[in-house]
């Protein structure tokens, strides 16, 4: 596994009910041939979570609460692993994250008209109501500060 050299780009999650879904992207390996990875979390109400990461290496983690396992298998045995150990599979878990998040913006309080998108931190862009000043989305482009 090459978590040394494992730069995180992007991580963001949604939830309700007691279940959240964690999205995170990157980049691993070494710095002159990085590779992309993506990782979604799936932690359930009653403390059931799974990670499932894909990129250079790809592997599981599943913590039932009492245990914590993991498992380094072919992607297509850990997709089923995955899908066994929180009922959801992890396609449909990141559809549910990207549906959740569009909704929440969709059906603001304050209405789409007043969502304007203004800058933070250099790479910080941010999704705001000017009604009501409350964040809706945000993200970072590391590029713009390498």
């Amino acid at each position: 596994m090459y978590r040394r050299n494992q730069q995180e780009t992007y991580r963001d999650s949604e939830g309700n009910r007691g279940t959240s879904i964690e999205l995170r992207c990157g980049t691993e390996g070494p710095r002159h041939d990085p590779y992309g990875y993506k990782e979604i979390t799936v932690t359930r109400s009653d403390g059931r979570e799974a990670t499932l990461h894909s990129g250079l290496a790809e592997w599981m983690t599943y913590n039932d609460g009492r245990v914590t396992r993991r498992f380094e298998d072919p992607i297509d045995i850990l997709w089923s692993k995955f899908e066994a150990c929180v009922g959801i599979s992890p396609e449909l878990a990141e559809r549910a994250f990207h549906r959740v998040k569009e909704n929440r913006i969709r059906h603001h309080a304050c209405g789409m008209k007043h969502l304007n998108e203004v800058s933070g931190y250099p790479g910080e862009t941010f999704l705001m109501c000017e009604k009501c000043k409350a964040i809706l989305d945000s993200s970072f482009n590391e590029s713009a500060i390498i």
